[in-house]
């Protein structure tokens, strides 16, 4: 470019040597003019699909030296060729000429002013950031972005079994990325976009800045992963229990309890006496009582004709004033056995200790399915005074609510009954 800029000041310089020929100024000049030209819109083209392609912030540092270099080119090539259209003086043409060309590294400095130095404000901006109480554990991320001005940049944490994301998910490691290292350990990796960040010291440099931010954000996301794990190893374990006291409960029926009715039936036909009343009134005691153990492992209600059925069913039995409110906005299918099972168990737990410990006269149940989560709600207006960790009962229900990762709200004032809350995932 510079020689073809050069190029377009001699006609301004007019080259008055007498062996020229003044045949060949015509064609030569015109020809010169051209090829400027051409130069000049192709590299004007270039620099502008540059200057589109870099990152806001590489706009700042490239927008002055780009528009001024275009502009002084284009206004040289313009220059060189005035005297042809208008009188004017050539040494002041060419003066005008080197003017605008000396204004370039003005236009460089600028670019430098505005865009090195906001690099470097930004980057202290970060630390500061960095070193707030009140920050949230996942905007780090957005806070590189921001910086970097790349929105793509994705930073991701290494573990010992490979890369993970800030919620402790597995991820995979970016093909263009720059290492985060804490000393000689690698705990974590900044991926970025090469066509807006060609220099990778710039990544590199807000690497070091965050390096202990991302190795917190890397025990953190361990800490989730493992909290995930155990979570899902107790919803394991909730439905083992509840499929060994389906498969127990089954057995117990069709088994012992068949086997105690056809044993009563004998009993019945054999000649009356007071011994032979005794021992039918005994299995018939049995047979009650091994009813109630099966209905205490789990009710066939509940594996026959679901959740409703069988809260329905408790309530009937209880020694007080009842409601139920049941709705669904799901398609009416079955929930999950767990969900089932754990629903059941707040709701017989509730009633227990509404009769035996608040002296309840009313009880009223919720179960609400609602955008994948099953509500249930338990309100008596018993003596209140229930506390989650005050009996075995309010924590079985604390522990199998938060084995399958729901949530527990209990609200019982002195006196004031006792409004039980249950909220527990149930989308299939």
């Amino acid at each position: 470019m510079t020689t073809c800029t050069w190029a377009t000041l001699a006609p301004a310089c007019c080259d008055r040597r007498p062996g020229r020929r003044a045949d060949l100024r015509a064609p030569l000049g015109a020809a010169n003019a051209v090829t400027a030209a051409v130069v000049i819109l192709g590299t004007s083209a270039v620099l502008a699909r540059r200057w589109h392609a870099a990152a806001p912030r590489a706009r700042r540092v490239l927008a002055p030296l780009y528009a001024y270099g275009i502009a002084a080119v284009v206004s040289v090539s313009f220059a060189a060729n005035l005297y042809r259209l208008v009188p004017a003086d050539p040494i002041t043409v060419f003066q005008a000429q080197v003017g605008v060309l000396a204004g370039i590294p003005v236009a460089f400095a600028a670019g430098v002013l505005l865009g090195g130095f906001a690099r470097t404000a930004e980057t202290e901006e970060l630390a500061a950031w960095l070193g707030t109480a009140d920050r949230r554990r996942d905007e780090l991320g957005d806070a590189l972005a921001r910086t970097l001005g790349d929105p793509s940049v994705q930073l991701v944490l290494r573990t010992d079994d490979g890369w993970i994301d800030a919620a402790g998910d597995a991820a995979e490691l970016p093909a263009d990325h720059v290492p985060v290292r804490l000393g000689k350990r690698t705990v974590g990796a900044i991926g970025y976009d090469t066509t807006l960040l060609p220099d990778p010291a710039v990544v590199d440099t807000a690497g070091r800045v965050v390096a202990i931010a991302v190795d917190r954000e890397r025990l953190t996301a361990q800490l989730l992963a493992g909290q995930e794990q155990l979570r899902e190893s107790r919803t394991r374990l909730v439905e083992a229990g509840d499929r060994e006291r389906r498969r127990l409960a089954q057995d117990l029926h069709d088994r012992l309890q068949g086997r105690l009715v056809l044993l009563a039936l004998r009993v019945g036909t054999l000649p009356g006496g007071d011994d032979v009343e005794q021992v039918r009134l005994d299995v018939d005691a049995v047979l009650t009582e091994l009813r109630m153990l099966v209905q205490d492992v789990m009710p066939a209600l509940l594996i026959e004709r679901g959740l409703a059925a069988a809260v329905e069913d408790v309530l009937e039995r209880a020694p007080l004033r009842t409601a139920l409110d049941v709705t669904d906005d799901g398609d009416g299918s079955r929930l999950p056995g767990p969900v089932e099972g754990t629903a059941f168990f707040v709701v017989s737990e509730a009633v227990t200790n509404a009769v035996k410990h608040a002296d309840a006269e009313r009880l009223r149940v919720g179960l609400h399915r609602r955008a994948g989560v099953l509500h249930v709600d338990v309100d008596d207006d018993g003596n209140g005074g229930a506390a989650p960790g005050g009996g075995a009962g309010l924590r079985g229900i604390a522990d199998r609510v938060d084995a399958l990762g729901g949530r527990l709200h209990l609200d019982s004032p002195s006196g004031g009954g006792t409004r039980l809350h249950v909220e527990i995932p149930c989308a299939s």
